[in-house]
């Protein structure tokens, strides 16, 4: 991060640039990266403003990453669309719950979702036959997961480090965060804890009808529904539009009438950039042009020069 900060101050943006740090899971490690218990779901999070304020400060309440892109377009003065999930991170009331969900890892089918309040963990297992831990190529080449597949195997793990390799999961994992911060004990089933299960068990539920669940929707029936029908699309190409702001220089503006799609330019056979704002063209100068939405092909390059 450190590099990053020097970079912005010897580009002069170091006083009005806010910065974002934060990190993956930490994939190697059991519980970690696809996991929705905390291991798997805090992260590092340190947002940076030019006027110092804050630093040194911790924000203790609930937030999701989901929560970034409204704080980002607030900042730049906009009004984030309704389809938005999250909430603004800095003027918005506090959470009282934050969600997560799991699925396919890898080759690897499985569907759970999390709800959390400052307390309480509810867990829901959609798939709960399977064992939580089952072998993953990718994860399975890290030397911390063979210790633990090689523990298994020998009966040398311990009975709460078992439970993650040995079918069935249950439906429900319920576990009080600041009593057992690790999510070890599982009060499913507690009668003293029956109320706060009913209580998560609504809110999981108002967050499905909210924001919608489409596990059950297969990934193909998901893919021909964006290209509406079985044929992959083609991005539209881009088109310009050429303005002469002074002698000898024109502006080239980009756009593209696919929905969704981004363009990247060329200029003088340099290395691809994402189009952002206008370029900039001299006599001499020369721009190649291309458009894409994910999911579909990409558009055919486009030319443009000084003389268009």
């Amino acid at each position: 991060m450190q590099s990053i900060l020097e970079a912005l101050a010897e580009d002069g943006l170091d006083d009005n640039t806010i910065v974002i740090f934060t990190a993956d899971h930490g994939d190697p490690f059991p519980r970690a990266k696809r996991a929705i218990y905390d291991s798997g779901t805090h992260v590092p999070f340190i947002i940076r403003y030019p006027s110092g304020e804050g630093a040194g400060t911790v924000e203790t309440r609930l937030t999701s990453f989901v929560d970034i892109a409204p704080t980002v377009l607030r900042w730049a003065g906009l009004t984030p669309p309704d389809f938005i999930q999250g909430q603004d991170l800095v003027t918005a009331a506090p959470r009282r719950y934050v969600f997560a969900g799991r699925d396919r890892m890898d080759q690897v089918q499985d569907r759970a979702r999390s709800v959390r309040d400052e307390q309480f963990k509810l867990i829901q297992n959609f798939m709960p036959d399977p064992p939580y831990f089952r072998p993953l190529v990718f994860r399975d080449m890290f030397p911390s997961m063979q210790s633990l597949w090689q523990a298994q195997a020998s009966g040398q793990l311990t009975e709460k480090q078992a439970f993650y390799f040995q079918a069935s999961r249950p439906n429900y994992e319920l576990y009080d965060l600041k009593a057992d911060p690790h999510e070890i004990n599982n009060l499913v089933g507690n009668p003293e804890y029956e109320k706060e299960l009913n209580r998560l068990k609504v809110a999981l539920e108002s967050w499905y009808e909210q924001v919608g669940d489409r596990a059950d929707v297969s990934e193909r029936e998901m893919v021909f529904e964006m290209w509406q029908g079985e044929s992959q699309p083609e991005t539209a190409p881009p088109t310009a539009k050429v303005e002469t702001p002074e002698a000898g220089v024109k502006a080239v503006s980009l756009s593209t009438t696919s929905d969704g799609a981004s363009i990247s330019y060329k200029k003088n056979n340099d290395s691809w950039q994402i189009y952002t704002r206008p370029v900039r063209l001299e006599k001499t100068d020369t721009l190649l042009a291309k458009a894409i939405r994910y999911g579909y092909k990409e558009s055919e390059e486009k030319a443009v020069t000084t003389d268009n």
